[in-house]
Parts: structure tokens; sequence; C-alpha cells
């Protein structure tokens, strides 16, 4: 079974670069680490922030975490086995962390599709919106949603050692899942969108005569809504951007027959697939005013 790891083909890659990518992976490590366990530690310290949508946010700063701090470190060392030759250990890591660098991506999509649904209901349901979406519920899906995702890898990991599936079929049948999730999340946002827009021309001719709940505002934020809305589709496109890459060169891998002339390609996509974890955070903390302030509040009362 070990031969059917990569590492024939890893080997094709130049020493400089394996060095490059070991130096990259290692400084994600620490930096995606720290931003993410920052945004964590923010939304659990400040009750003002632990809503649905914020709940939602967690769990992608917390596969971000994942990411970072236990595969950056395996794909750095990946590289070093690859450059001492170490071919047994390399397979032996390979094996087993392929499929969950899989899981961790695929739930963080799961994740950003869930953030469609719940916009769509905040925006097409306004005042009856917290009746519906409930931090319980919202755990719920999440719980389902680990569960699942984890439970698929565990029995693609058992089938391949028992040689009763390809990675081939594995990629394909991978890659209907995505193509899933990406027309539901696609619909979702484009119906929050339709919405927002139909709500903001409403605003705009003066017709706020909304339905108000006992204790909730007269009337619904318009600009709040667009401003977190606009938020998601700046985190949704720089995760299409980083994935994007890596997905189209699996794809053109599955095609060629000489792999190896792809293998540098796939080190570009992979690294630019896992930078999502840097990249995340400093978009949250960048657009989300509330979660930026709490974070700066967070860091001086404790250092």
């Amino acid at each position: 079974m070990k031969m059917l790891c990569s590492f024939g083909l890893e080997v094709h890659v130049m020493f400089y670069s394996r060095v490059f990518l070991t130096i990259a992976y290692s400084v994600m490590a620490v930096t995606a680490t720290l931003l993410n366990i920052m945004v964590l530690v923010t939304l659990w310290k400040t009750p003002c922030l632990q809503r649905p949508s914020q709940v939602l946010l967690a769990n992608l700063a917390f596969t971000d975490l994942l990411t970072a701090a236990i595969f950056c470190p395996i794909l750095a060392f990946s590289n070093v086995a690859v450059i001492k030759q170490w071919q047994s250990i390399f397979c032996d890591v390979w094996l087993i962390t392929a499929p969950f660098v899989v899981c961790f991506g695929g739930m963080n999509l799961y994740t950003l599709t869930v953030v469609g649904i719940d916009r769509f209901l905040a925006i097409k349901k306004k005042f009856s919106y917290r009746t519906i979406v409930t931090n319980r519920r919202t755990m719920k899906i999440l719980m389902a949603g680990w569960f699942i995702d984890i439970a698929l890898q565990g029995i693609f990991i058992f089938l391949f050692y028992k040689s009763a599936v390809s990675l081939r079929s594995y990629i394909t049948v991978a890659a209907v899942f995505i193509a899933l999730l990406l027309c539901i999340l696609t619909t979702f946002y484009s119906m929050a969108f339709y919405h927002l827009k139909k709500v903001s021309s409403r605003v705009s001719m003066g017709n706020t005569n909304e339905p108000t709940a006992p204790n909730e505002a007269p009337k619904f934020d318009v600009t709040k809504y667009r401003r977190t809305f606009k938020t998601i589709i700046i985190v949704v496109a720089a995760v299409f951007l980083c994935y994007s890459p890596y997905a189209c060169i699996l794809t053109l891998k599955t095609m060629i027959p000489n792999e190896s002339v792809m293998e540098n390609w796939i080190q570009f996509g992979q690294i630019l697939m896992i930078g999502r974890s840097v990249i995340n955070p400093l978009i949250y903390l960048w657009r989300m005013e509330d979660l930026r302030q709490s974070a700066r509040s967070v860091i001086n009362r404790h250092f």
C-alpha cells in the first residue's frame, strides 16, 4: 500500500522548492494558529458576540485552526522527509493525513454553505429570524456536519487500505460533493442578495412598515446586514480563489498520464489552499468592527 502514496512524484520537486515549502508551511502554522486562536478567544470572552452567525464564524476559525496547528507542521515535515529520502515515514504520514486535509477543507465549505442559508434567513425572515435560528440549532447542524464529514473520511481510509477504492474514485466522489455544496451555496447567496436588494429598495423609498415583534427594534437595519453580507461574500471569494487552482490541478492530474509534470503546480495549489487559514481571520478582523474592538480589548486585558 505504501507504494500508492505520492512519494515517487514528490521527489520531482527541486530541493530549493522543498526548502521554501518547509519554511512557508512553518510560518503559516505559527501565524494562522495565533490569528485563529485570537478570533476564537475573542468570541468566547465576549457574550454579545455569541450569536448564531458568530457560532458559524467560530466554526470557520476552528477548522482553520486545526488546519494550521496540525497539518501545516505535518506538511512541513513531509517536505523534510522527501529531502532526506525517508520514503516509509513519508508514505505513512501521507496515507493517514491526506483524507483529513480534505475533511477540514470540506467542513470549511460546508460551514460557508450554512452561513449562506443563515444570511438568507436573516434577510428573508427579518424579525422572526431569532426565533427560527438559535445557537442550539446552529450547533446541532454543525455537529452533524462534522460527524458526516469525519465518518466519510474514515470509510475512505478503511476502503483505501483494503484496496476497495482507488484515489481517482475518491477524487471523483469528493468533486461531486463539492459541486453539490457549491450549488446550494450559490443558490442561497443569490437569494439572500436578491431579498437584501428588495429590502434596500423599500427602505430607500420610505416603505419601512415592517412587522415588529416584542422587544425588537421598530426598523430592520439594512445597513448592518448589507455590511455583514459583503463580509461573507469576501470570505467566500477568498475561499474560491484559494481552492480553485488546487481543484483544477487535481482534475488535470487525473487526466494527464505523466503526473510528475503537474507536481510543482500541485505544491503551489496546495500551499494556496492551506493559505486560507491565514487569510480568513484577517478578513474577519478587517471587516467586523465589533470583533476587532473586542479582540483589542481581550489582548489589552490579558497582555
